[in-house]
């Protein structure tokens, strides 16, 4: 948890990268990707505990993306003492004309584009949207370029998509498989730097559980 010193000796930087805390949601499954959705009572209360499970890390900065959900967690867990920086490129994958929409109300207006998601997850963009691929790239460059300007340990507060694209990386994980990285709403993702190298330490911690699963995998960043 401690970075390079005065000396440029080269030390290791813990970075803990984080999914929003709980929205207001609806009980039939939404498509959210960019639409703005603000926490709800519960996701509050969450990102105040996880105010508490920061104030010992020696966070430097906060960084979040330009969604409510997103800088109201981040808010939280500086408790107006760290400085919390909207980074919009942590903003969730674009799901285009899909975003906001029901799944069940996307199935019947757009089936074939549906089922073509259903076999190729990696590549497929939603009308005016993104694909995981893309979404994967444009991850991997905020983080690089967030870690290239800044110093010490670091809380990134962004989202489900983005955080299992970025992770799929770093785990060597095919994009095929993102959805079996787990990213319920709050959890923490350990991750130590150095020397250019990520080692992904915990996946999907969560707080209130004592629950995530240790990974040894690394990656390099380039």
């Amino acid at each position: 948890m401690i970075y390079a010193n005065q000396e440029n000796e080269i030390v290791m930087r813990t970075i803990y990268l984080l999914r929003h805390c709980e929205t207001k949601h609806d009980l039939k499954k939404r498509c959210v990707g960019i639409t703005d959705i603000p926490l709800n009572e519960t996701g509050i209360r969450h990102a105040q505990r996880l105010k508490e499970y920061f104030m010992d890390k020696g966070l430097s900065r906060v960084f979040c993306s330009n969604a409510l959900r997103s800088i109201r967690t981040a808010k939280i867990i500086s408790g107006g003492k760290i400085q919390v920086t909207e980074f919009p490129a942590l903003h969730e994958i674009n799901m285009g004309d899909w975003d906001g929409m029901y799944f069940e109300d996307i199935k019947l207006k757009f089936p074939e584009e549906y089922r073509q998601r259903g076999l190729d997850f990696a590549s497929f963009a939603p009308p005016n949207g993104e694909s995981f691929a893309v979404c994967q790239i444009r991850a991997l460059t905020a983080f690089q370029n967030i870690l290239e300007n800044t110093h010490g340990n670091l809380a990134i507060v962004s989202h489900a998509g983005f955080n299992r694209a970025l992770l799929c990386s770093f785990c060597k994980i095919n994009l095929q498989e993102l959805f079996t990285i787990p990213q319920p709403f709050g959890c923490v993702n350990i991750l130590s730097m150095q020397d250019g190298i990520c080692h992904v330490e915990k996946i999907g911690f969560e707080i209130d559980k004592n629950d995530g699963y240790d990974d040894a995998q690394t990656g390099v960043m380039k």
